[in-house]
């Protein structure tokens, strides 16, 4: 396990968030969003897990999440890693991954 890795039993309340920079010259694109590996035994509670891209002339694309649990006790629409919109071009949609285990 790495240091930015962690395997928690019960996680009862978390916001995580990755969410990319702002392009800031002539259509200079925006950052992606980041990367987030949950593995729990359960996920509950309130709050948010995101990874979206920075929004500017070039939207940035959505990150990666990836969730491993045994109970999943928070909605779905929770977890995002949507694009960033750009008054350009917007960026790609980012990927979810939930796994029962």
């Amino acid at each position: 396990m790495n240091k930015n890795e962690y395997n928690f039993h019960v996680i009862k309340m978390l916001i995580v968030g990755l969410n990319g920079g702002t392009g800031h010259s002539y259509q200079a694109g925006s950052g992606s969003g980041g990367t987030v590996h949950i593995t729990t035994a359960t996920l509950s509670g309130t709050g948010l897990i995101h990874a979206n891209g920075g929004a500017h002339e070039v939207g940035g694309g959505g990150g990666r999440i990836a969730v491993y649990y045994g109970t999943l006790e928070i909605l779905t629409d929770q977890i995002i890693a949507k694009s960033g919109a750009g008054s350009y071009a917007d960026g790609q949609d980012g990927t979810v991954h939930l796994e029962q285990q």
